[in-house]
C-alpha cells in the first residue's frame, strides 16, 4: 500500500511522535489492514467465477503481480475502487 497514504494516517492521528520502532510496527499494523480492506471492496467486485480463479491463484500462492493483474483485467474502473476504498478506510479509522 501506498506508504505516504499511510504515514499521513498517522500523523492526522497525532500517533507521528512516536518512537522510530512504535511507528514502524504502527506503519506495517496500518498498511497491513488497509491492504486487507481494499483487497476485500475489489475482490468482492469480481464475478463469482472470477473470485474462484483468485482463490485457486492464492492458494496455489501465484505471484502476488499475477494476482494483481488478473484482477485487474476483470475489475472495471480498479483504480476508482481502491481509491475508494482508501478513503473509507480513513473515514473509518478517524471516526
Amino acid at each position: 500500500m501506498d506508504a505516504n497514504f499511510v504515514d499521513e494516517i498517522i500523523a492526522d492521528m497525532g500517533l507521528d511522535h512516536l518512537s522510530e520502532d512504535e511507528l514502524k510496527g504502527l506503519k506495517y499494523k496500518v498498511g497491513d489492514a488497509l491492504e486487507k480492506k481494499v483487497m476485500a471492496d475489489v475482490t468482492g467486485e469480481l464475478k463469482e467465477e472470477h473470485k474462484e480463479t483468485v482463490g485457486k491463484m492464492l492458494g496455489e500462492r501465484k505471484d502476488i503481480i499475477a494476482i494483481i493483474n488478473y484482477i485487474y483485467e476483470n475489475v472495471p474502473e480498479l483504480m476508482g475502487k481502491v481509491e475508494k476504498s482508501m478513503r473509507e478506510f480513513r473515514q473509518e479509522l478517524m471516526a
